[in-house]
């Protein structure tokens, strides 16, 4: 069956980062895109590493742009004072997400005395449960702590 197919790859994670996997996975995804018509990335970056490794040729890739928000369509609004802040996070809670980051962030606010409500949606990496209860002990407000969002096959 000759069916032409189309690769999106989101990201990369941590496949490139140790040389044994690295290798592996190169190879992997070299057999794997033989074949491909187009592989869509969201990022150069990505796109940026597959050349590295050679494992897809110029023209067979493409790199959407601005897979963000559209600032001119969805403009800066002030954020009412009278209302906490309010955050949603909806992925999954690793590291490569930038949970780092966001937990330091967090922590920052309240050290600062910022009140807020947190709300985490996603799988949990075993690690980050432990700090989400600990930022929980320290008055952190999580209205939801959700470990099982069903996945949806449209």
């Amino acid at each position: 069956m000759k069916i032409p197919f189309l690769a999106n790859v989101q990201g990369l994670g941590t496949a490139f980062q140790k040389p044994v996997l690295s290798d592996m996975v190169t190879v992997m995804y070299r057999t794997a895109l033989r074949k491909v018509e187009k592989v869509i990335f969201e990022n150069q970056a990505n796109a940026q590493e597959f050349k590295k490794r050679r494992i897809l040729s110029e023209e067979k890739e493409v790199v959407l742009h601005g897979a963000g928000i559209n600032l001119k369509e969805y403009r800066y609004r002030f954020y009412p004072n009278n209302e906490k802040i309010h955050f949603l996070y909806l992925g999954r809670i690793m590291k490569e997400k930038g949970m780092d980051e966001l937990f330091g962030a967090i922590e920052r606010l309240r050290k600062d005395g910022c009140e807020f409500v947190l709300d985490l949606v996603g799988f949990f990496e075993e690690e980050y449960r432990k700090k989400v209860e600990h930022l929980q002990k320290e008055g952190i407000k999580s209205r939801r702590l959700c470990n099982d969002v069903p996945v949806c096959v449209c």
